[in-house]
């Protein structure tokens, strides 16, 4: 099985093959401590430092965000990041953190694949309430003195349209900065309206740095944005008109959302859909180990392991 990220450095296993084992770090999931232990048969999330760009900086960083989150976020909180299970390393420089497995079985799909689904373009009414839930964690978060670092792309959301709930995970550019209470973070408001962009248009914008093509692009495409151009237009102007905090913008996207109304919902991936594209999707996999392997001059059962630590591409 393999995770909702296919680079190797997010990796489903069963709950079973964890072990707490204080003392030894190099035993494979020797785990230094359970935050929150999960049922016997569910799937966790492991995340290695060794697999990221972020090495061990990046991991640690995410462990003390999610353990924040933690304290912040109810389990039940329709909006959240990710639940933190545990920690440990293998190595002194391979420290790991375990994860919920957020998937279709209870309901959420990767917003990315979800806007792929669309066409690359959501209503301005769904795009709305996704919006807005992102912005209903970054006041939470920020009441509590912690930034979860603006990189709000669809890749890094989990979205349930039956019943509007999110999920955000990668949480490495996350972080504390005091005081906050006064204090407007630029990267997560950006962060949105960038969300906001991508959610409506499919492509990832990045207009901090340019304010004319800004505006030209929502000028030209006014009837396309609605009310939600005009937030993006206060979280990138330079000058008195910028959101001076989350309150105000927050305001305007509920103000938005009402205006537009409720989302019409898009018929949701049957379960038999969902089992044929998942079984397709293994296939491919099996058939490029199949073509690794002969060329390699090994095992079908190594190029397949070599695929999951994400050594090689599928």
């Amino acid at each position: 099985t393999f995770s909702h990220i296919m680079s190797g450095s997010e990796i489903p296993i069963p709950v079973s093959l964890v072990t707490y084992n204080p003392d030894v770090f190099n035993a494979p999931f020797g785990l230094e401590r359970w935050v929150e232990k999960p049922n016997p048969l569910d799937l966790v999330v492991i995340k290695e430092a060794g697999q990221r760009m972020g090495g061990v900086s990046g991991i640690q960083n995410e462990r003390e965000a999610l353990l924040l989150c933690q304290d912040i976020f109810a389990r039940d909180d329709p909006n959240r990041p990710e639940r933190l299970l545990g920690f440990g390393a293998k190595s002194p420089d391979n420290p790991y953190i375990l994860k919920e497995y957020i998937n279709e079985a209870e309901g959420f799909v990767e917003l990315g694949e979800y806007l792929e689904r669309n066409n690359f373009q959501l209503s301005q009414q769904e795009t709305a309430v996704i919006a807005t839930g992102v912005m209903d964690m970054l006041l939470k978060a920020h009441a509590r003195n912690l930034t979860l670092g603006g990189d709000f792309q669809a890749a890094n959301l989990f979205w349930d349209p039956s019943s509007q709930r999110l999920r955000l995970i990668d949480l490495e550019p996350a972080g504390t900065v005091e005081p906050v209470s006064a204090r407007f973070f630029s990267s997560d408001r950006e962060g949105v309206a960038n969300l906001l962009i991508e959610l409506i248009t499919g492509r990832q914008q990045m207009f901090g740095s340019n304010r004319d093509e800004l505006l030209t692009f929502l000028q030209t495409n006014e009837v396309m944005f609605g009310p939600l151009g005009k937030i993006i237009d206060r979280a990138f102007d330079y000058g008195p008109n910028r959101y001076s905090n989350f309150n105000d913008m927050a305001d305007d996207l509920k103000a938005a959302s009402n205006e537009l109304g409720t989302p019409t919902q898009v018929e949701p991936e049957s379960a038999f859909a969902a089992l044929l594209r998942e079984a397709e999707g293994a296939a491919r996999i099996e058939e490029a180990a199949q073509i690794i392997a002969q060329e390699r001059g090994i095992s079908v059962a190594e190029a397949l392991e070599m695929i999951r630590r994400g050594e090689i591409e599928p």
